[in-house]
């Protein structure tokens, strides 16, 4: 025959009127909640149930940037959005990046710009003389 454990229970106002050991747990049969004792507080802690804690009916938005969200009835999962930039190396030898970024910080745009040479050429005044 299998074995059963059963806590100590009793109404709210049962708990009330007695003091549980430290680290004892019983149940709460009027609110169907546990309540932990500390030896000292009479009728113990009431420990919330799950769905005081977690409401099903709160949500979670997806703020700029980011898409997915829902409420707290299931696994959510929030993903970045595409920012439209094609992941990649930008600049060379030859091009300069040309990075556009919004007030958020995110990279909205980028392109190679190729690096024009001037006519005026470069012009360095330099002496030598040979003695």
């Amino acid at each position: 025959m299998a074995k059963q454990v059963q806590f100590r229970r009793g109404t709210t106002t049962e708990h009330g009127s007695f003091t549980g050991a430290v680290g004892e747990i019983t149940f709460d049969t009027t609110l169907n909640t546990l309540r932990a004792h500390d030896g000292s507080t009479a009728g113990g802690t009431r420990l919330a149930r799950h769905s005081e804690i977690v409401p099903s009916s709160r949500q979670i938005i997806a703020g700029i940037g980011l898409d997915g969200g829902g409420n707290f009835s299931s696994d959510v999962t929030l993903n970045l959005d595409n920012s439209g930039v094609t992941a990649g190396t930008y600049g060379s030898a030859t091009q300069v990046a040309q990075i556009t970024i919004d007030a958020y910080g995110r990279v909205t745009s980028a392109a190679n710009v190729t690096i024009q040479a001037g006519s005026a050429g470069v012009s360095l005044g330099l002496a030598v003389a040979l003695g």
